[in-house]
């Protein structure tokens, strides 16, 4: 779940907060210059993070807001790995909630918004933090597989892409050291 959560975006880290992206346009535009600005076209594509919600959405809801449901990608997948048990629906539901309350203690989530829903309920939006990500390079035989997405995997078996694994293994290694350099000299 934590690992689909982190693919949809759902990190609390400063650069993919919609706040900071004039910031980080202002900012590229005055130190850099093209190729490596941000281009004005590509100003307001830029990836935001997403707030998780532990409900089905609503018409009414944000654009970058998640949800996770008994009827979502990650409750289905929880009814699926129940194994010998059939889940009713308020089994998942009880699941996710004890599931996102164990990941928030282990500190795997921040709540990072409030939100007062139309019938005054507040309810809390949460993120995975920057802080708790890993980083782990892979060996280069099979690609990962998002196990939410993707359930089932093809006869075939998960293969990497040869033209990465190439590069990673022989170009990469000659990259060491680039750096990206501002137009002010200070």
């Amino acid at each position: 779940m934590l690992d689909h959560l982190r693919r949809e975006l759902a990190i609390n880290v400063e650069q993919l907060d919609p706040a900071n992206h004039d910031i980080l346009y202002t900012r590229s535009n005055q130190s850099l210059i093209a190729p490596w600005a941000i281009d004005e076209t590509d100003r307001y594509n830029l990836a935001q993070s997403q707030v998780v919600f532990l409900r089905q959405r609503e018409r009414t809801d944000h654009r970058n807001w998640l949800f996770v449901s008994t009827r979502s990608l990650i409750g289905q997948h929880l009814r699926r790995r129940a194994f010998s048990q059939t889940l009713s629906t308020d089994d998942v539901a009880q699941v996710i909630s004890d599931l996102f309350g164990a990941l928030q203690t282990a500190g795997l989530f921040d709540p990072v918004l409030e939100h007062r829903a139309a019938d005054g309920t507040v309810e809390t939006g949460y993120q995975i933090p920057a802080r708790a990500l890993r980083w782990v390079a892979g060996d280069g035989t099979e690609s990962a597989r998002d196990l939410i997405r993707v359930p089932y995997g093809s006869a075939e078996g998960r293969v990497a892409n040869p033209f990465f694994v190439e590069f990673y293994r022989t170009v990469a290694h000659t990259l060491r050291g680039l750096e990206a350099r501002s137009t002010l000299h200070r």
